[in-house]
């Protein structure tokens, strides 16, 4: 409207400089209102505006009730005014959520953070150990030992001449196998003192190898009554031999569960270990049931285990082996 009033052939050409410099005064005041960069207005700024409107209607003959009636509003607070605002605060709202999302993420990840560190510092610090302990278990000595049951606390009878007897066949069958292992079975009724007989062996073998020899000499106790007794007298003896605890705790767990497998495992780990003993003598006790435990027991003859006799005693009526 501002452009045909000022520059149209048919209406621009007819006006008065003072016409043309009211109307394009409020030209400007539209352009500057309009073109306004902030939402807002300050009261001098609306006031001057105001004052200008005045001065081109006065000059221009036109009513100003209009403007009287609004020139002391401080807000327009018009239906598309009213929906920017709403999109406005919508857009703030959204904004501060996803400003909080944002810290509450940058929390979580500083979290997430902070617990990998603790964790693979404990992973760590935990790897650290078992290796060092480990290396300990590795590095310690093994050492000769004789492990027999408990002297019972009656007084007991010194059997020496099935001692010597035995002693003399153990010799005989050690070399007539070569360095294979030797089996001496004993039977016989119950409460006749075959368990104190294979202890008193088992010390004899202990102290006359121990002194012959300057390599290492074992002597031990398997209670062999049941799959459960003879894979946790396995566990002894493994630790006893050099096994790292680290593998014997984990195999523990599975023990409960499946003893047979258990023991099967261990005189796997206990074979080579075996080759650090010159002499060693093995008393399987409790024999309930020979065909049972049999395969778990170093085998006859066996050039793998070597240097070993094998001894079963129980003290039922029933088979018992040295």
């Amino acid at each position: 409207m501002f452009f045909a009033i000022l520059y149209s052939d048919s209406i621009g050409t007819t006006l008065s400089t003072v016409v043309h410099k009211d109307v394009d005064d409020l030209r400007k005041v539209r352009n500057d209102i309009a073109h306004i960069n902030e939402p807002e207005l300050t009261d001098v700024e609306f006031q001057n505006c105001v004052a200008k409107v005045l001065a081109a209607f006065n000059s221009l003959k036109l009513s100003v009730n209009d403007v009287e009636a609004v020139k002391k509003q401080t807000n327009f607070p018009t239906t598309e005014v009213t929906n920017l605002k709403m999109q406005a605060d919508n857009l703030k709202a959204d904004l501060k959520q996803a400003k909080d999302n944002l810290q509450i993420k940058e929390e979580e990840v500083q979290t997430l953070t902070c617990d990998l560190e603790v964790v693979q510092k404990n992973t760590l610090q935990t790897k650290e150990e078992e290796v060092q302990t480990l290396t300990q278990e590795i590095n310690s000595r093994v050492e000769s030992f004789c492990s027999l049951t408990f002297k019972p606390s009656h007084e007991i009878i010194i059997r020496r001449n099935e001692v010597t007897r035995i002693m003399e066949k153990l010799q005989e069958l050690e070399h007539e196998s070569n360095g294979a292992v030797s089996t001496i079975y004993l039977s016989g009724i119950p409460g006749r003192g075959k368990s104190q007989i294979a202890r008193q062996v088992g010390q004899e073998f202990f102290d006359k190898r121990s002194c012959e020899s300057e390599g290492l000499t074992f002597v031990t106790t398997l209670n062999a009554d049941t799959h459960e007794t003879l894979a946790d007298s396995y566990m002894t003896l493994g630790k006893q031999v050099g096994i790292t605890e680290y593998t014997l705790t984990n195999l523990a767990t599975s023990m409960v569960d499946s003893p047979k497998e258990t023991i099967q495992h261990l005189t796997r780990l206990l074979l080579p270990k075996m080759k650090q003993f010159c002499n060693w003598l093995i008393i399987a006790d409790n024999v309930a049931d020979l065909s049972l435990v049999r395969s778990h027991l170093p085998p006859t003859a066996s050039e793998e285990w070597g240097n070993g006799t094998g001894a079963d005693y129980d003290s039922r009526q029933r088979l018992n082996t040295v």
